[in-house]
């Protein structure tokens, strides 16, 4: 009987493992065909007119980046881009136990994150439950040419892509601007 349990645990897992690695054969295949050059799927947290917590793809295009969610698109010309970063929970709160760190995430760094890291910062060291998430914030001039930002989470997040998503961006920063990124 656990002979057969076992069985079907491993011919399930590797189902899903084979129809996971086609899906993201697929996309990646589809996004290589519209000229992108990365992409992340993610969830959107704050920053955008839509929901919090709907699917999203961040695609950086040779001059773009791209957020594609359901019908909704939306673009931030790379000459906009201020800085991309990956973040995690952790990273987030130790930031803002500092009153300029407070000021910053809550305000210009991440907008809106803020109340999720304040509502976390007065745990202290206690730990939480759970998976840590793990943040993608882009920071940007938005048409009046202030700073905005959007932000999204995901505990899924392959760090290595995210991080040389990050990278890619912050290069073009560096490059338009003779500068480097703000660190964020």
């Amino acid at each position: 009987m656990i002979f057969v349990i076992l069985l079907v645990i491993i011919v399930g897992c590797v189902f899903m493992y084979r129809f996971t690695s086609k899906a993201q054969k697929q996309k990646r295949e589809q996004m290589d065909s519209r000229g992108a050059k990365t992409f992340i799927s993610t969830i959107h947290v704050e920053g955008l007119p839509i929901l919090p917590k709907v699917p999203c793809d961040v695609i950086q295009f040779e001059d773009h980046v791209q957020i594609e969610s359901g019908d909704n698109k939306f673009r931030i010309p790379l000459e906009n881009m201020q800085a991309a970063a990956v973040k995690t929970e952790r990273e987030l709160i130790e930031k803002s136990k500092s009153v300029v760190g407070r000021a910053l995430i809550g305000t210009l760094i991440v907008p809106g994150l803020g109340t999720i890291v304040g509502g976390m910062s007065g745990i202290g060291n206690k730990k939480t439950k759970g998976a840590a998430s793990t943040y993608l914030i882009l920071n940007y001039l938005n048409a009046q040419g202030e700073l905005a930002a959007v932000t999204f989470m995901n505990n899924q997040l392959d760090m290595g892509k995210s991080y040389k998503f990050c990278e890619d961006i912050n290069a073009v920063v560096r490059a338009q601007n003779g500068q480097e990124a703000i660190q964020l």
